[in-house]
Protein backbone atom coordinates (compact mmCIF):
# COMPACT_ATOMS: atom_id res chain seq x y z
CA UNK A 1 0.00 0.00 0.00
CA UNK A 2 0.95 3.20 -0.53
CA UNK A 3 -0.53 4.87 2.32
CA UNK A 4 0.27 4.02 6.15
CA UNK A 5 -0.84 5.69 9.54
CA UNK A 6 1.86 4.46 12.17
CA UNK A 7 -0.21 5.21 15.43
CA UNK A 8 2.30 7.17 17.56
CA UNK A 9 2.31 6.48 21.17
CA UNK A 10 2.67 9.89 22.84
CA UNK A 11 0.26 12.59 23.97
CA UNK A 12 1.84 15.38 21.89
CA UNK A 13 0.94 13.43 18.65
CA UNK A 14 -2.87 14.06 18.05
CA UNK A 15 -3.40 11.30 15.47
CA UNK A 16 -1.41 8.69 13.52
CA UNK A 17 1.48 9.82 11.83
CA UNK A 18 0.46 9.96 8.40
CA UNK A 19 2.93 7.92 5.78
CA UNK A 20 2.87 8.69 1.95
CA UNK A 21 5.57 6.47 -0.05
CA UNK A 22 5.88 7.71 -3.83
CA UNK A 23 7.25 5.67 -6.41
CA UNK A 24 9.77 7.20 -8.90
CA UNK A 25 11.12 5.63 -11.72
CA UNK A 26 15.18 5.79 -13.06
CA UNK A 27 14.13 9.13 -15.36
CA UNK A 28 12.68 11.02 -12.15
CA UNK A 29 9.43 10.72 -13.40
CA UNK A 30 6.64 9.88 -10.67
CA UNK A 31 4.89 6.26 -11.18
CA UNK A 32 1.32 6.84 -11.08
CA UNK A 33 -0.76 4.63 -8.87
CA UNK A 34 -2.83 1.57 -9.15
CA UNK A 35 -6.40 2.12 -7.50
CA UNK A 36 -7.05 1.40 -4.13
CA UNK A 37 -10.31 1.68 -2.39
CA UNK A 38 -9.64 0.91 0.74
CA UNK A 39 -7.19 3.22 0.65
CA UNK A 40 -9.26 5.82 -1.26
CA UNK A 41 -6.40 5.79 -3.96
CA UNK A 42 -8.14 6.63 -7.64
CA UNK A 43 -6.84 4.68 -10.09
CA UNK A 44 -4.07 6.34 -12.26
CA UNK A 45 -3.40 9.23 -9.77
CA UNK A 46 -0.41 10.48 -8.67
CA UNK A 47 0.83 9.94 -4.72
CA UNK A 48 1.43 13.96 -4.82
CA UNK A 49 -1.55 15.01 -5.47
CA UNK A 50 -2.85 13.30 -2.75
CA UNK A 51 -0.43 14.58 -0.42
CA UNK A 52 -0.74 17.83 -1.45
CA UNK A 53 -4.54 17.33 -0.62
CA UNK A 54 -3.63 16.26 2.74
CA UNK A 55 -2.02 19.24 3.63
CA UNK A 56 -4.91 21.33 2.74
CA UNK A 57 -7.16 19.87 4.63
CA UNK A 58 -4.97 18.82 7.47
CA UNK A 59 -2.38 21.31 7.74
CA UNK A 60 0.77 19.81 9.32
CA UNK A 61 2.91 21.13 11.38
CA UNK A 62 6.07 19.62 10.35
CA UNK A 63 7.18 17.79 7.00
CA UNK A 64 9.66 15.30 6.46
CA UNK A 65 11.08 14.09 3.64
CA UNK A 66 12.66 10.59 3.52
CA UNK A 67 14.77 8.69 1.06
CA UNK A 68 16.39 5.32 1.09
CA UNK A 69 19.71 4.18 -0.23
CA UNK A 70 21.22 1.83 -2.67
CA UNK A 71 19.89 -1.84 -3.10
CA UNK A 72 16.21 -1.63 -2.15
CA UNK A 73 13.37 -2.73 -3.97
CA UNK A 74 9.92 -1.30 -3.70
CA UNK A 75 8.56 -3.98 -0.87
CA UNK A 76 12.04 -3.71 1.09
CA UNK A 77 11.85 0.31 0.58
CA UNK A 78 8.02 0.55 2.44
CA UNK A 79 9.70 -1.67 5.31
CA UNK A 80 12.39 0.29 5.80
CA UNK A 81 10.43 3.31 5.68
CA UNK A 82 7.82 2.41 8.05
CA UNK A 83 10.96 1.01 10.40
CA UNK A 84 11.96 4.09 10.37
CA UNK A 85 9.32 5.96 11.54
CA UNK A 86 8.31 3.43 14.09
CA UNK A 87 11.87 3.78 15.85
CA UNK A 88 11.33 7.93 15.27
CA UNK A 89 7.92 7.63 17.61
CA UNK A 90 9.05 5.47 20.52
CA UNK A 91 8.79 7.08 23.30
CA UNK A 92 12.74 6.66 24.80
CA UNK A 93 13.33 8.14 21.26
CA UNK A 94 11.62 11.29 21.71
CA UNK A 95 13.15 13.74 24.41
CA UNK A 96 13.74 16.19 21.69
CA UNK A 97 10.07 15.94 20.54
CA UNK A 98 9.13 16.91 24.29
CA UNK A 99 11.46 20.05 24.28
CA UNK A 100 9.77 21.10 20.79
CA UNK A 101 6.66 20.85 22.17
CA UNK A 102 7.32 22.76 24.93
CA UNK A 103 8.86 26.09 23.13
CA UNK A 104 6.62 25.68 20.53
CA UNK A 105 3.71 25.69 22.64
CA UNK A 106 1.37 23.57 20.40
CA UNK A 107 0.95 20.35 18.79
CA UNK A 108 3.22 18.58 16.24
CA UNK A 109 1.60 17.44 13.47
CA UNK A 110 3.87 15.49 11.66
CA UNK A 111 3.44 14.64 7.62
CA UNK A 112 5.96 11.52 6.56
CA UNK A 113 6.32 11.96 2.77
CA UNK A 114 8.98 8.80 1.32
CA UNK A 115 10.31 8.65 -1.91
CA UNK A 116 11.19 5.18 -3.62
CA UNK A 117 13.48 4.85 -6.14
CA UNK A 118 15.01 2.30 -8.50
CA UNK A 119 18.00 1.34 -6.52
CA UNK A 120 18.07 -2.30 -6.45
CA UNK A 121 21.24 -3.78 -8.58
CA UNK A 122 20.06 -6.35 -11.00
CA UNK A 123 16.33 -6.03 -9.69
CA UNK A 124 14.67 -7.45 -12.61
CA UNK A 125 16.65 -10.45 -12.83
CA UNK A 126 16.57 -10.41 -8.87
CA UNK A 127 13.20 -11.15 -8.51
CA UNK A 128 12.79 -13.64 -10.87
CA UNK A 129 15.73 -15.50 -9.43
CA UNK A 130 13.78 -15.77 -5.92
CA UNK A 131 10.40 -16.36 -7.21
CA UNK A 132 11.85 -19.49 -9.16
CA UNK A 133 10.78 -18.51 -12.89
CA UNK A 134 14.15 -19.62 -13.89
CA UNK A 135 13.22 -20.01 -17.70
CA UNK A 136 12.54 -16.13 -17.51
CA UNK A 137 14.93 -15.71 -15.19
CA UNK A 138 17.67 -17.04 -17.95
CA UNK A 139 16.22 -14.87 -21.01
CA UNK A 140 16.64 -11.89 -18.35
CA UNK A 141 20.42 -12.97 -18.00
CA UNK A 142 20.83 -13.42 -21.70
CA UNK A 143 19.42 -10.18 -22.44
CA UNK A 144 21.96 -8.28 -19.89
CA UNK A 145 24.73 -10.33 -20.36
CA UNK A 146 26.00 -8.55 -23.43
CA UNK A 147 25.53 -5.31 -21.97
CA UNK A 148 27.67 -6.20 -18.92
CA UNK A 149 30.24 -8.13 -21.04
CA UNK A 150 30.81 -4.56 -22.36
CA UNK A 151 31.22 -2.62 -19.68
CA UNK A 152 33.48 -5.47 -18.23
CA UNK A 153 35.64 -5.42 -21.45
CA UNK A 154 35.59 -1.35 -21.43
CA UNK A 155 36.99 -1.43 -17.44
CA UNK A 156 39.30 -4.48 -18.52
CA UNK A 157 40.76 -2.17 -21.41
CA UNK A 158 40.93 1.09 -19.38
CA UNK A 159 42.42 -0.61 -16.55
CA UNK A 160 45.05 -2.14 -18.71
CA UNK A 161 46.11 1.17 -20.46
CA UNK A 162 46.69 2.69 -17.14
CA UNK A 163 48.61 0.20 -15.92
CA UNK A 164 51.27 0.18 -19.31
CA UNK A 165 51.48 4.13 -18.52
CA UNK A 166 51.98 3.91 -15.33
CA UNK A 167 54.55 1.02 -15.25
CA UNK A 168 56.45 2.65 -17.94
CA UNK A 169 56.78 5.72 -15.87
CA UNK A 170 58.57 3.65 -13.03
CA UNK A 171 62.43 3.42 -11.87
CA UNK A 172 63.76 -0.40 -11.88
CA UNK A 173 63.84 -3.18 -13.71
CA UNK A 174 61.38 -5.04 -15.52
CA UNK A 175 60.54 -7.82 -12.75
CA UNK A 176 59.71 -3.91 -10.80
CA UNK A 177 58.01 -2.99 -13.29
CA UNK A 178 55.81 -5.52 -14.01
CA UNK A 179 55.37 -5.80 -10.46
CA UNK A 180 53.64 -2.11 -10.48
CA UNK A 181 51.47 -2.75 -12.99
CA UNK A 182 49.89 -6.20 -11.95
CA UNK A 183 49.58 -3.81 -8.66
CA UNK A 184 48.12 -1.08 -10.42
CA UNK A 185 45.79 -2.57 -13.03
CA UNK A 186 44.12 -4.73 -10.22
CA UNK A 187 43.38 -1.09 -8.87
CA UNK A 188 41.93 0.76 -12.60
CA UNK A 189 40.10 -1.97 -12.79
CA UNK A 190 38.76 -2.06 -9.03
CA UNK A 191 38.01 1.62 -9.40
CA UNK A 192 36.43 1.09 -13.06
CA UNK A 193 33.92 -1.80 -11.85
CA UNK A 194 33.25 0.68 -8.61
CA UNK A 195 32.32 3.84 -11.21
CA UNK A 196 30.18 1.02 -13.09
CA UNK A 197 28.49 -0.03 -10.10
CA UNK A 198 28.26 2.86 -7.97
CA UNK A 199 28.76 5.42 -10.41
CA UNK A 200 25.37 4.39 -12.27
CA UNK A 201 23.17 4.41 -9.20
CA UNK A 202 24.56 7.92 -8.00
CA UNK A 203 23.96 9.44 -11.57
CA UNK A 204 20.47 7.86 -11.17
CA UNK A 205 20.17 9.18 -7.51
CA UNK A 206 20.75 12.51 -8.29
CA UNK A 207 18.21 12.42 -11.46
CA UNK A 208 15.47 11.16 -8.93
CA UNK A 209 16.45 14.49 -7.18
CA UNK A 210 16.89 17.05 -9.66
CA UNK A 211 13.90 15.99 -11.37
CA UNK A 212 11.01 14.32 -9.51
CA UNK A 213 11.87 14.99 -5.68
CA UNK A 214 12.79 18.59 -6.72
CA UNK A 215 9.27 18.94 -8.21
CA UNK A 216 7.65 17.10 -5.23
CA UNK A 217 9.51 19.73 -2.66
CA UNK A 218 8.56 22.59 -4.57
CA UNK A 219 4.31 21.88 -4.84
CA UNK A 220 4.81 21.21 -0.98
CA UNK A 221 5.96 24.38 -0.13
CA UNK A 222 3.73 25.97 -2.45
CA UNK A 223 0.97 24.48 -0.76
CA UNK A 224 2.16 25.08 2.36
CA UNK A 225 2.42 28.63 1.77
CA UNK A 226 -1.05 28.81 0.74
CA UNK A 227 -2.72 26.93 3.73
CA UNK A 228 -0.52 29.42 6.35
CA UNK A 229 -2.00 32.57 4.18
CA UNK A 230 -5.50 31.18 4.70
CA UNK A 231 -4.99 29.87 8.35
CA UNK A 232 -2.02 31.12 10.25
CA UNK A 233 -1.56 34.96 8.44
CA UNK A 234 0.01 36.02 12.15
CA UNK A 235 0.92 32.52 13.87
CA UNK A 236 4.50 33.17 13.52
CA UNK A 237 4.86 28.86 13.04
CA UNK A 238 5.39 28.17 9.49
CA UNK A 239 5.14 24.96 8.56
CA UNK A 240 8.73 23.60 8.69
CA UNK A 241 10.06 21.30 6.01
CA UNK A 242 13.25 18.20 7.10
CA UNK A 243 14.88 15.96 4.73
CA UNK A 244 16.83 12.94 5.69
CA UNK A 245 18.20 10.61 3.64
CA UNK A 246 20.37 7.02 4.24
CA UNK A 247 23.45 6.17 2.04
CA UNK A 248 22.97 6.87 -1.56
CA UNK A 249 20.13 8.55 -0.93
CA UNK A 250 21.75 11.36 0.24
CA UNK A 251 22.25 12.29 -3.48
CA UNK A 252 18.64 12.51 -4.27
CA UNK A 253 17.44 15.23 -1.08
CA UNK A 254 20.88 17.16 -1.79
CA UNK A 255 20.01 17.10 -5.79
CA UNK A 256 16.70 18.17 -4.92
CA UNK A 257 17.89 21.61 -2.78
CA UNK A 258 20.32 22.85 -5.66
CA UNK A 259 18.49 21.30 -8.62
CA UNK A 260 20.02 21.69 -11.95
CA UNK A 261 22.31 24.86 -11.76
CA UNK A 262 23.84 23.89 -8.29
CA UNK A 263 22.23 26.52 -6.22
CA UNK A 264 19.19 26.42 -3.82
CA UNK A 265 15.85 26.55 -5.79
CA UNK A 266 13.37 25.89 -3.56
CA UNK A 267 10.87 28.57 -2.47
CA UNK A 268 11.36 28.32 1.46
CA UNK A 269 15.04 27.26 2.99
CA UNK A 270 14.69 23.65 5.09
CA UNK A 271 14.48 23.98 8.98
CA UNK A 272 17.33 20.57 9.10
CA UNK A 273 18.71 18.21 6.90
CA UNK A 274 19.77 14.84 8.32
CA UNK A 275 22.57 12.45 6.15
CA UNK A 276 23.15 9.53 7.38
CA UNK A 277 26.24 7.23 6.65
CA UNK A 278 26.09 9.15 3.13
CA UNK A 279 27.61 7.10 0.20
CA UNK A 280 28.57 10.95 -1.14
CA UNK A 281 31.83 12.48 -1.86
CA UNK A 282 33.60 13.74 1.14
CA UNK A 283 34.40 16.69 -0.63
CA UNK A 284 30.42 17.65 -1.71
CA UNK A 285 30.22 20.51 0.91
CA UNK A 286 33.79 22.09 0.13
CA UNK A 287 33.82 25.44 -2.21
CA UNK A 288 34.18 23.13 -5.11
CA UNK A 289 31.95 20.38 -4.12
CA UNK A 290 28.87 19.10 -6.05
CA UNK A 291 26.85 20.38 -2.96
CA UNK A 292 28.59 23.33 -1.90
CA UNK A 293 25.31 25.30 -1.69
CA UNK A 294 23.32 22.67 0.59
CA UNK A 295 24.25 23.85 3.55
CA UNK A 296 23.30 27.55 3.47
CA UNK A 297 19.58 26.48 1.59
CA UNK A 298 19.00 24.85 5.67
CA UNK A 299 18.28 27.66 8.61
CA UNK A 300 18.44 24.82 11.15
CA UNK A 301 21.49 22.38 11.64
CA UNK A 302 22.82 20.20 8.31
CA UNK A 303 23.35 17.02 10.68
CA UNK A 304 25.76 14.37 9.14
CA UNK A 305 26.67 11.34 10.72
CA UNK A 306 29.91 9.05 9.54
CA UNK A 307 31.99 6.31 11.06
CA UNK A 308 35.64 5.46 9.75
CA UNK A 309 34.37 1.43 10.57
CA UNK A 310 31.54 1.54 7.90
CA UNK A 311 32.48 -1.31 6.00
CA UNK A 312 29.90 -0.91 3.65
CA UNK A 313 31.47 2.29 2.41
CA UNK A 314 34.75 1.10 2.46
CA UNK A 315 34.81 -0.38 -1.34
CA UNK A 316 33.64 3.41 -2.30
CA UNK A 317 36.15 4.92 -0.59
CA UNK A 318 38.89 2.83 -1.10
CA UNK A 319 38.15 2.24 -4.52
CA UNK A 320 35.92 5.14 -6.24
CA UNK A 321 35.67 8.39 -4.05
CA UNK A 322 36.21 9.24 0.05
CA UNK A 323 32.88 8.84 1.53
CA UNK A 324 30.83 11.15 3.80
CA UNK A 325 29.38 8.78 5.99
CA UNK A 326 32.77 6.85 6.42
CA UNK A 327 35.48 10.51 6.89
CA UNK A 328 33.09 13.13 7.54
CA UNK A 329 33.17 16.46 5.78
CA UNK A 330 36.62 17.46 4.32
CA UNK A 331 37.01 21.39 3.28
CA UNK A 332 33.83 22.23 4.84
CA UNK A 333 35.81 24.61 6.79
CA UNK A 334 37.02 26.27 3.75
CA UNK A 335 33.17 27.30 2.83
CA UNK A 336 31.28 30.14 4.51
CA UNK A 337 29.55 28.75 6.88
CA UNK A 338 30.05 27.16 10.70
CA UNK A 339 31.40 23.24 10.85
CA UNK A 340 31.52 21.63 14.05
CA UNK A 341 32.62 17.81 14.88
CA UNK A 342 30.51 16.27 17.61
CA UNK A 343 30.21 12.90 19.39
CA UNK A 344 27.16 11.17 20.24
CA UNK A 345 25.85 13.23 23.45
CA UNK A 346 25.02 12.00 26.71
CA UNK A 347 22.41 12.29 28.88
CA UNK A 348 24.82 14.81 30.83
CA UNK A 349 25.79 16.36 27.58
CA UNK A 350 23.95 19.66 27.50
CA UNK A 351 26.02 21.56 24.52
CA UNK A 352 23.38 23.09 22.48
CA UNK A 353 22.80 22.40 18.81
CA UNK A 354 23.50 25.84 16.83
CA UNK A 355 21.25 27.09 14.08
CA UNK A 356 23.55 27.26 10.50
CA UNK A 357 26.21 24.97 10.91
CA UNK A 358 27.18 21.87 9.41
CA UNK A 359 27.77 19.06 12.30
CA UNK A 360 29.63 16.30 11.16
CA UNK A 361 28.77 13.48 14.24
CA UNK A 362 30.90 10.48 14.70
CA UNK A 363 28.60 7.46 15.75
CA UNK A 364 31.64 5.24 15.93
CA UNK A 365 29.60 4.48 19.79
CA UNK A 366 26.79 2.60 18.61
CA UNK A 367 27.22 1.70 14.70
CA UNK A 368 30.07 -0.36 15.21
CA UNK A 369 30.28 -3.91 13.01
CA UNK A 370 28.70 -6.68 15.43
CA UNK A 371 31.25 -8.77 16.76
CA UNK A 372 28.90 -11.51 17.24
CA UNK A 373 28.79 -11.47 13.28
CA UNK A 374 32.10 -9.98 11.48
CA UNK A 375 30.80 -10.74 8.20
CA UNK A 376 27.70 -8.80 8.45
CA UNK A 377 29.55 -5.54 6.61
CA UNK A 378 25.91 -3.83 6.37
CA UNK A 379 25.82 -3.59 10.27
CA UNK A 380 28.15 -0.77 10.98
CA UNK A 381 25.96 0.97 8.07
CA UNK A 382 22.71 0.19 8.95
CA UNK A 383 22.59 0.33 12.79
CA UNK A 384 21.05 3.79 12.98
CA UNK A 385 18.18 3.11 15.47
CA UNK A 386 19.98 3.25 18.66
CA UNK A 387 18.19 5.73 20.88
CA UNK A 388 21.23 8.10 21.07
CA UNK A 389 21.83 8.51 17.29
CA UNK A 390 17.76 9.44 17.46
CA UNK A 391 18.19 11.85 20.19
CA UNK A 392 20.73 13.67 18.54
CA UNK A 393 18.14 13.36 15.08
CA UNK A 394 15.38 14.63 17.07
CA UNK A 395 17.40 17.44 18.78
CA UNK A 396 18.15 18.50 15.22
CA UNK A 397 14.13 17.98 14.05
CA UNK A 398 13.45 20.08 16.80
CA UNK A 399 15.66 22.83 17.40
CA UNK A 400 13.69 26.20 17.42
CA UNK A 401 14.43 28.45 14.10
CA UNK A 402 11.69 29.28 11.81
CA UNK A 403 11.68 29.31 7.61
CA UNK A 404 13.14 32.51 7.40
CA UNK A 405 15.72 32.03 10.11
CA UNK A 406 14.73 33.33 13.13
CA UNK A 407 14.65 32.20 16.55
CA UNK A 408 11.14 32.55 17.70
CA UNK A 409 9.98 33.59 20.87
CA UNK A 410 9.34 31.42 23.89
CA UNK A 411 5.28 31.20 23.98
CA UNK A 412 3.68 33.49 26.28
CA UNK A 413 1.28 31.84 28.98
CA UNK A 414 -2.29 31.61 28.63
Amino acid sequence: MPIREIPCPIVQVPTDVPVYIIVVDKEGVERQEQGDLERKVPDGCLLSDLVKDHMLQNPPTDVFLVSHGFNADQKSAEKDFQDWVEHMTKPDALPGLFDMHTKRGRAFKPLVVCVHWPSKYMAKLRALLSDWHLPSAGVELVRTAPGLARRSAVVVKNGAEHAFHYAKAQQGNIFRKFAAAAVEFVKATARGSMDGFFGRYETRAQVVGRCAVRKLLTDLQTVATQVEAAHRPSSGHPTRFHALAHSLGCHVVCSAVVGHDGEPCLPRPLHSLVLVQAAVPSTCFGPEGMYASVPKAVVGVTLVTHMPRDWALAAYSTFYKPALGRFGSSGADNNDYNRVVRTLPTDRDTRPWQAGTLVDLDTSDVMEPSPRDPLNVTKSHNNWTDARVLHALWAVLALPVNAGGAVPAAPTAG
